[in-house]
């Protein structure tokens, strides 16, 4: 299961803006003067948790299939990223996959597939498009990243129901793009976007090019369970 659909998409659409606008890592920097008399910098990240709300109702049920049924989470790393209490890598590693090999060649890797998903107009192409946007409405100084500023300053209110649906479509990247990162070759999904042919990761069209560009096939729950009978 993709880490991001606990964190991300489960955040009520009302409250998808403000949540991204009010999460920030915490930076923490030391400075000496070493034996050479060279000055020297220590920079640390880290995040606080607690901040993120928590997941109830259908997110809270599928959660608990990773317990019952010892279901590993594939995730997909950025720097700060709030997660659920409970859910985040430092609490419990147990719960996520092994990569398949070394970290920074995995994230490199998740980087390209991000990269030419964008490139087909779905995953992060529209939270970039609202990206742009945001950066020409910046004052003086501003600067990324964009999401400290998807706030009712920067966006009207129909802009961020646009940011909370491109939510939707970012965490249906980001679980394709760990899929194929972790080298896995079939992705079960209920989601086919409502018959629509385009404009989706999980759209019929791009659905193709998954399968032959990244030998990734998307499946449903019952055309899984044929599978593996």
């Amino acid at each position: 299961m993709s880490q991001t659909v606990f964190s991300l998409e489960s955040i009520p659409l009302r409250d998808r803006a403000s949540f991204l606008a009010s999460r920030r890592p915490n930076l923490q920097s030391r400075e000496w003067t070493g034996k050479s008399g060279s000055l020297r910098m220590q920079v640390s990240l880290s995040t606080e948790h607690t901040r993120h709300p928590g997941f109830t109702g259908v997110f809270e049920r599928t959660f608990g299939l990773v317990y019952a049924y010892d279901l590993k989470l594939l995730e997909h790393y950025r720097v700060g990223s709030v997660k659920p209490p409970g859910i985040a890598r430092d609490t419990d590693p147990s719960l996520y996959a092994a990569l398949p090999g070394d970290f920074w060649e995995y994230c490199d890797r998740a980087a390209k597939i991000e990269e030419r998903l964008a490139n087909l107009g779905v995953g992060k192409a529209k939270i970039g498009l609202i990206d742009k946007r945001i950066e020409t409405r910046l004052p003086p100084g501003g600067g990324p990243p964009w999401m400290y500023y998807a706030n009712e300053r920067f966006l009207n209110r129909d802009e961020q129901k646009e940011l909370s649906r491109a939510v939707s479509e970012w965490c249906d990247g980001d679980t394709v793009v760990a899929h194929i990162a972790h080298s896995l070759d079939v992705i079960c999904s209920k989601d086919r976007n409502k018959g629509r042919k385009t404009g989706s990761v999980f759209s019929s069209d791009i659905r193709k090019a998954l399968a032959t560009e990244f030998g990734l096939v998307v499946e449903s729950p019952e055309e899984l369970a044929k599978r593996l009978r």
